[in-house]
């Protein structure tokens, strides 16, 4: 986005948030991920488990040189 509608945004946004919700914005804009994690049961632990043991038991496994390659492109099984 170019500097000068960041700008406009920036302006924008102070003119018509209170500071707590500039502040809420600014903490959900820098980490995304915040809050919205969940863990796995031990059920889908389990099953991941299977899966992946069941995908090594058919030779569907990645490569040392796929996992360390670049990840600009994407690896397939």
């Amino acid at each position: 986005m170019a500097q000068e509608t960041l700008n406009g945004l920036l302006q924008y946004l102070v003119a018509t948030l209170t500071y707590d919700n500039r502040a809420w914005l600014a903490q959900h804009l820098l980490e995304p991920e915040a809050g919205e994690a969940v863990p796995y049961t031990i059920a889908e632990i389990d099953a991941r488990l299977d899966e992946a043991e069941r995908d090594a038991a058919t030779g569907k496994l990645y490569s040392t040189e796929q996992v360390f390659s670049d990840h600009t492109t994407r690896v397939t099984a």
